[in-house]
């Protein structure tokens, strides 16, 4: 049954105690575009020793690719993502929990180039900690809910929907776009993606909220 917390601490200290006997730990952070899933990961980081963290965008199809497909306008839905390669890395990452020395590498998203950066991500045998974030870890679709069953503990960061909007017509306008194509993206795309989110979400082991902690 998941719990409601919104205290950082608490997690790391439920992190902490589930994991103390484990090589490997794996741990899905998932939340709505916009929530904070990256600055969330990044606190996590900070306070677990032997973290790493694995980025689902990092598995975004290529814009090319997603033109070819007519998926553009709707880069960022389950289906403009490699999901069959999102799961062989997370199989090849709690297979990694023995004792091979081998490295395994992960994609990075790059915001700014709108694109997929492979192998920049280094996970170590002596990571214990995995930090994967993304949109559609607990995602009750056709095989996307398979991913939770890798996971030894999955939060999900609640944000409300308002201030999800602000936050992501606030990025395109950073990344330059005007205001009347970052409404276009925010109405015809994100919000979309939100509601997919919601709408098809499977319970997590802990409902996060740091709004007022």
């Amino acid at each position: 049954m998941p719990i409601s917390l919104n205290h950082l601490d608490q997690v790391i200290q439920i992190i902490k105690e589930k994991s103390a006997d484990k090589r490997r730990f794996m741990i899905a952070i998932s939340a709505c575009p916009g929530a904070g899933k990256s600055t969330l990961s990044q606190q996590l980081l900070s306070h677990l020793q032997g973290a790493k963290i694995v980025q689902m965008d990092g598995f975004h199809l290529s814009n090319e690719v997603l033109s070819d497909q007519g998926l553009l306008s709707r880069k960022g839905s389950p289906a403009s993502f490699d999901l069959s390669g999102l799961k062989h890395l997370i199989q090849r990452l709690k297979q990694g929990s023995s004792d091979s020395q081998e490295s395994i590498y992960a994609p990075r998203f790059d915001r700014e180039l709108d694109a997929s950066i492979g192998s920049a991500v280094a996970i170590e045998s002596q990571d214990k900690y995995i930090l994967i974030e993304g949109n559609y870890l607990l995602l009750d679709q056709e095989g996307w809910r398979d991913l939770k069953a890798d996971f030894d503990l999955s939060l999900f960061l609640e944000v409300d929907e308002s201030t999800l909007i602000t936050r992501l017509t606030r990025r395109w306008l950073d990344l330059g776009l005007d205001e009347k194509t970052a409404l276009s993206k925010v109405q015809n795309n994100d919000a979309l993606n939100i509601k997919t989110v919601n709408d098809y979400l499977l319970a997590p082991d802990i409902f996060l909220n740091t709004a007022n902690s």
